[in-house]
């Protein structure tokens, strides 16, 4: 919300527990609008739409694994058209990465063709960087960014106050 992404079409699911909870709390303050699908294609091609028509960005939340990979052709459509989105998709928790955990995709590979920005978002990151990277990418570039949020990342307490 603070980096001007206030519309975020999503699908709640066990790995965006976190980030829906976030998106709730922007909701209920007046900072963001949050607005349920019944697909993840649908959330990829309502950002994209949202892009084109007011040149910025909104954001599109999906879970792990298929459900992330829902929003490729979505994604495609505001690639080719050059509009503004930014992809939020959840993942497994970062323990289990790589070994064929439930839902386990390579997301960040799964994006690359269809993303300009692609990271995920670790504890050890910098997390206001990373969000003004891609908000970045995909405003001034007018491209997709995407960013990956493991579990165990998404309910990390923090004192600071958000960037």
């Amino acid at each position: 919300a603070n980096r001007g992404v206030i519309t975020v079409f999503g699908m709640v699911g066990h790995s965006t527990l976190g980030l829906a909870d976030a998106s709730r709390l922007q909701t209920e303050a007046g900072n963001m609008s949050y607005i349920g699908i019944r697909h993840e294609g649908a959330a990829a091609f309502a950002a994209s739409a949202y892009g084109k028509l007011t040149n910025t960005p909104a954001a599109c939340l999906t879970i792990a694994g298929p459900g992330a990979t829902n929003l490729l052709t979505g994604l495609w459509d505001a690639k080719v058209d050059r509009a503004p989105v930014l992809a939020l998709t959840g993942q497994g928790q970062t323990q289990v990465f790589g070994p064929g955990a439930f839902q386990d995709i390579d997301l960040q590979s799964a994006f690359q063709a269809v993303t300009r920005f692609s990271q995920p978002v670790l504890t050890t990151s910098n997390h206001a960087e990373l969000t003004s990277l891609a908000c970045k990418n995909a405003l001034v570039e007018r491209d997709v960014a995407h960013l990956i949020f493991p579990d165990d990342v998404q309910t990390i307490p923090s004192d600071a106050p958000a960037a």
